[in-house]
């Protein structure tokens, strides 16, 4: 996870630090990073799906331990 963090633009990897090894809510990032909560949120989700792509694409050999997007429940075969 770190060798993909260490991919990631310095905003996403910023953001997922300062959440997970920081331990931050999402109104001490707004604080700290001086954005709006839905800035938060939206650039939290953003890098969560970027994070995710990378490990798929970058580590295949690690289990995420989820089902890959395109083959959840409901989706067109």
């Amino acid at each position: 996870v770190q060798q993909a963090m260490s991919l990631l633009s310095p905003k996403l990897r910023a953001i997922l630090a300062l959440r997970y090894l920081e331990d931050m809510s999402y109104d001490e990032l707004a604080a700290t990073l001086g954005l709006s909560l839905g800035t938060v949120k939206s650039r939290l989700a953003r890098a969560h799906l970027a994070l995710e792509h990378l490990v798929r694409t970058k580590f295949p050999q690690l289990d995420l331990g989820v089902a890959a997007p395109d083959s959840a429940a409901g989706g067109v075969a």
